[in-house]
């Protein structure tokens, strides 16, 4: 994003809090009509840490997954509404992505039971999101790989350009089906659609926060990456095809002390003649299965979010050969210190063993201090709180 479009988002953002909270006037003053004019959700996400490594005592400063959300939602004819979300993010600093990288781009119009979606958004790698520092902490292990990103950029994991379409059965069942193009080693690469996929999850409607059953979300999911493979013609010979299942139960769904199982797997078919593990070309081509976990707590006082704590670790190993194996453990705590804003400290321990080294250091502990601030508001509000903009991302104590 060049600077002059930068400062045309900070001066339209500063024209709209001024007008909302230092003249006390409605977003009417801007837009016009609130009945014709759209409503303007706004989320920010802020995440700093602190990185050390006990072992060699490197350190690092890590601002990334920081980000600006933008989005308008517009009521249309015969009960449906419609959206469109614009999104960037500082991304790694070892990645080849620059200072921003666009992570949301979409179009999306829905009604009660049906959605449609258009553009960059989320992509359908990953039924679970878990409770680590950052949602790409446990990614070899929680996000069904791209096939045609180099493995330096994990964002190219994360999102896709995506066109979905999605069906909400008696409010807790919803089918999804999707077809994707994933991003290659240059975002100019050609956008032509390169994955599909469909998924089929329950899961229990926000609205019933702290009422919660044994059982809040099971899923599963197929995804079908279409790649060149040598020697094979039509699309089913050369996939890649990702099944993916997961489950999140609530252990103890009290409102004061709660307690979350969360779990997922990913079995990764692969292709028979990849046999050993030279790059990452042939890492996400190995037959494979995945498996993440976490055990969280949550304590709330005063009916006011106060304190997360949580731990988990993940497993992946490789069918050719078994002394291909990677591990990881984390355990995390964050302390509420105001609206909006939390502690945060994580300790994570990554271990790869055999040919999987391609992709990490052979071991690694880290420790980290975190800050993170998290901000969402509506103007000219007109719809129920269904969608939120930071639903779209990584959450940190709920």
């Amino acid at each position: 994003m060049n600077k002059s479009a930068f400062k045309f988002v900070l001066l339209f953002l500063g024209a709209v809090f001024l007008s909302e909270i230092c003249l006390g006037q409605s977003t009417q003053a801007l837009f016009g009509d609130d009945e014709l004019m759209p409503e303007f959700p706004v989320a920010i996400k802020g995440v700093a840490s602190f990185d050390l490594n006990p072992r060699t005592g490197n350190t690092d400063i890590d601002f990334s997954d920081t980000e600006l959300m933008l989005g308008l939602r517009q009521k249309l004819y015969n009960n449906w509404r419609g959206q469109f979300v614009f999104a960037m993010q500082f991304p790694d600093s070892d990645t080849g992505l620059g200072k921003l990288f666009y992570t949301q781009s979409f179009l999306q119009i829905d009604n009660y039971r049906n959605s449609f979606r258009l553009g960059r958004s989320n992509s359908p790698s990953m039924l679970l999101g878990f409770p680590t520092l950052r949602d790409d902490d446990g990614l070899n292990f929680n996000y069904s790989l791209n096939p045609f990103s180099n493995g330096n950029d994990v964002e190219y994991n994360q999102y896709a350009n995506t066109a979905s379409y999605s069906h909400i059965f008696k409010k807790r069942y919803t089918l999804m089906v999707h077809a994707d193009n994933f991003l290659g080693q240059s975002e100019d690469a050609s956008l032509q659609v390169n994955a599909f996929g469909l998924s089929f999850a329950y899961r229990l409607p926000d609205s019933e926060n702290w009422n919660r059953k044994f059982i809040r979300q099971i899923g599963v999911a197929a995804v079908n990456y279409l790649t060149d493979r040598t020697g094979y013609s039509g699309w089913y010979d050369q996939s890649i095809r990702n099944y993916m299942a997961s489950v999140a139960l609530n252990l103890r769904p009290d409102p004061v002390y709660f307690w979350d199982f969360m779990a997922q797997g990913i079995y990764n078919e692969g292709f028979s003649e990849v046999k050993d593990i030279k790059d990452y070309f042939d890492y996400t081509r190995s037959e494979s299965f995945a498996f993440f976990t976490s055990l969280r707590f949550i304590y709330r006082k005063l009916e006011r979010p106060t304190l997360m704590s949580s731990g988990g670790f993940g497993y992946k190993s490789f069918t050719e050969r078994s002394e291909n194996e990677q591990f990881m453990a984390y355990y995390n705590v964050f302390y509420r210190l105001g609206n909006n804003f939390d502690l945060g400290l994580q300790y994570k321990y990554y271990q790869n063993s055999g040919q999987t080294s391609i992709s990490a250091d052979d071991s690694k502990h880290l420790i980290q201090f975190a800050l993170v601030f998290t901000f969402d508001r509506v103007f000219n509000s007109q719809f129920d709180d269904r969608f939120s903009l930071l639903s779209l991302e990584h959450r940190y104590i709920p």
